[in-house]
């Protein structure tokens, strides 16, 4: 996944070639929570299916690794949060 630039992950087009809606629904729900199941579940669609389309869409592909990338910062940008919310250690 390091082939991605970083202005294609900031790119709110990122979405623009995929038309399906359950893959448009998966995509997003992906980039919310970085969990292939709960997303897939979401989008109404089976881990297989997910596996299936990655395997023969390439833009599918392409667009999953840039959900990925957005799931991860949004999950750092909630530790940073939740960890400057601590004072002191019996906050832990």
């Amino acid at each position: 996944m390091s082939d991605l630039q970083p202005t294609e992950v900031m790119s709110t087009q990122w979405l623009s070639e995929i038309v399906h809606p359950n893959k448009r629904a998966y995509l997003v729900a992906y980039a919310e929570c970085g969990m292939v199941t709960q997303a897939a579940t979401s989008a109404g669609v089976t881990r297989i299916t997910i596996y299936w389309w990655r395997q023969r869409d390439p833009a599918f592909a392409r667009a999953e690794q840039i959900a990925y990338r957005l799931a991860g910062e949004r999950l750092e940008d909630v530790a940073y949060e939740r960890a400057s919310r601590l004072e002191r250690p019996s906050d832990l």
